[in-house]
């Protein structure tokens, strides 16, 4: 369900506290209507098990909404700015890219 090299990991403040937040394309001809929020938790429950780290935030976006540079690169900057803005472009919602995740 999820785009290979179209995935950011990225510090966000919450409540004074570092935590991290994800912003994941998801692959082209994906079924508009799978269950999000179980794929959120399981993103969550696979990082929490290899890396012992809790994810603060998870947005699945559209195919290409990611910002890259002209050689593909993630535009990490960019990409934090854009979720906590909440413009980046969530699958569910086409808009407030933050979705938390508890």
């Amino acid at each position: 369900l999820l785009r290979p090299g179209a995935c950011a990991a990225l510090p966000i403040e919450d409540g004074g506290e570092e935590q991290i937040g994800l912003a994941i394309e998801v692959a082209r001809g994906v079924d508009p209507e799978p269950a999000w929020d179980s794929v959120r938790t399981a993103i969550r429950d696979a990082i929490i098990e290899h890396h012992e780290l809790r994810v603060a935030a998870i947005s699945l976006l559209r195919p290409s909404t990611v910002p890259k540079t002209s050689s593909g690169k993630i535009q990490r900057r960019a990409c934090r700015d854009a979720f906590l803005r909440g413009e980046l472009e969530d699958v569910e919602t086409g808009a407030d890219s933050r979705r938390p995740i508890i």
